[in-house]
């Protein structure tokens, strides 16, 4: 017989504790961006921009490790029910991330080139990079509102697979980062192609596995 649904989330956090975490998050993100950036300008040959840009890169393959981390933390300790099952670091780990969204906004403008004057570089960037705006407005409001106030604790494990959506971003991040720095014909470059492939394919088979778990 199915157990009854809880009525009550017993992770759940306040919106005082959301709030302090959230500010922690933004800290973490922002002096992380402006540390490596500044570090990466003054011991490499890299311009402004490219400093900032593989900064960027930096902080998102962090962001994406601790997701996968905290999601492989959650998954492996449920075995029996991936509706009902609760893990206090969901909660957690949301309120921290939320603010890494409108973080990364900020951060790819903070990079932007675009000559002219401040209207002209805030046109082009919004045209360059709307849909990628929208996508983070979107995650950053009715994604996390969803996961921290509107579940009740139900589905836990189903928001860790979500959250391993992310196992891939370093691979992608590396490559990039291999790119500015003019290494795409490396060896590592390469050997970081294969792992980014099978880090796909690996979460499509971790993504499907979730239609094999007990509900």
């Amino acid at each position: 017989m199915m157990k009854p649904l809880p009525k009550f989330d017993h992770y759940g956090l306040g919106y005082p504790e959301q709030f302090l975490i959230s500010m922690f998050g933004t800290f973490f993100y922002v002096v992380s961006f402006l540390s490596a950036g500044s570090c990466l300008m003054k011991y490499t040959k890299l311009s402004q921009c490219q400093s900032y840009k593989v900064s960027s890169l930096i902080v998102s393959s962090l962001q994406a490790t601790m997701a996968s981390v905290a999601a492989l933390i959650v998954i492996f300790s449920c075995y029996d029910d991936i509706l009902r099952h609760q893990h206090p670091l969901i909660n957690l780990y949301t309120a921290f991330s939320m603010p890494y969204f409108a973080y990364d906004v900020w951060s790819m403008y903070y990079y932007y080139e675009q000559p002219g004057t401040f209207s002209h570089k805030l046109c082009g960037f919004l045209k360059t990079n709307g849909l990628m705006i929208a996508h983070h407005l979107f995650i950053a409001s009715t994604g996390v509102l969803v996961i921290l106030n509107w579940r009740h604790g139900i589905g836990d494990v189903i928001v860790a697979f979500f959250f391993f959506h992310e196992f891939s971003t370093p691979f992608v991040c590396v490559r990039n980062i291999l790119s500015i720095l003019k290494m795409k014909d490396t060896t590592t470059y390469s050997v970081n192609g294969i792992l980014m492939i099978l880090a796909f394919f690996y979460l499509s088979n971790c993504c499907l596995s979730l239609h094999v778990l007990p509900l």
